[in-house]
């Protein structure tokens, strides 16, 4: 499901709500706005455009988060305020089965893996992978210009995930969705969002363009990374 960017300054868009999932999404020009505490669900909150101040007022921490660092909360203090002069934000929400304590992620202290080969390679930044406490799991994708990114096709039916794209404003792409009773496909812009509920879902950009896009995971049961290949692309690993 594609959810175009269309919200207006300094306001608070909930995007979706699955299964105890959800997604919010806000533009901040000289705003602020702030979420109240959700007893038994942990927060992820994301700069993809500027820098955000945010303030835990249960731990008394106010830290500003650069552009694509990463802020975790846990279940037992999640309430937040975020101010940014021009930022644009991201912020997911999960029902938690974690005891973590609160989490920076910076951006520019993430490894980077370079995946795949000609024509899919991509650079792939976890963030929030296996080995940290969190429920969720999140990181970035940024691929090359005109060459598939999540690829080969892969689809992971017990895990909900979305990608929020970002990028210079104009690039363009295109999102797959895939299973057995469809066949989905989205033309893709910065600040736009896709929830996958299932299926493989690869993308592109156009030639001259690259995909990026923040990844999160929310997992259903267990918590991992794996993924089923779809056969056909098997030899393209």
């Amino acid at each position: 499901m594609l959810y175009r960017w269309s919200a207006k300054e300094n306001i608070t868009e909930k995007v979706f709500d699955v299964h105890k999932f959800s997604a919010y999404r806000f533009l901040l020009r000289n705003g602020k706005i702030s979420f109240p505490s959700r007893d038994g669900f942990e927060r992820l909150v994301i700069s993809l455009e500027g820098d955000l101040e945010v303030y835990l007022p249960d731990n008394e921490l106010e830290i500003v988060l650069n552009s694509k660092d990463l802020c975790y909360m846990p279940p037992h203090e999640n309430r937040f305020e975020a101010r940014g002069q021009n930022c644009f934000a991201v912020m997911f929400q999960g029902m938690s089965r974690s005891n973590a304590g609160a989490l920076i992620k910076r951006f520019n202290e993430v490894e980077v893996e370079l995946r795949g080969t000609a024509g899919c390679r991509r650079r792939v930044y976890t963030c929030i992978g296996e080995k940290d406490l969190c429920w969720m799991l999140a990181g970035f994708t940024e691929g090359f210009k005109g060459e598939w990114t999540s690829y080969p096709s892969h689809k992971h039916d017990d895990k909900l995930e979305a990608y929020v794209y970002y990028g210079p404003m104009g690039s363009v792409g295109l999102q797959l969705i895939e299973d057995k009773e469809r066949i989905e496909a989205y033309v893709v812009r910065p600040r736009d969002i896709v929830f996958i509920g299932s299926g493989y879902h690869p993308n592109v950009p156009a030639p001259d363009c690259e995909m990026r896009y923040l990844w999160v995971l929310y997992p259903l049961n267990e918590r991992n990374m794996l993924v089923d290949l779809k056969p056909e692309n098997s030899a393209f690993l």
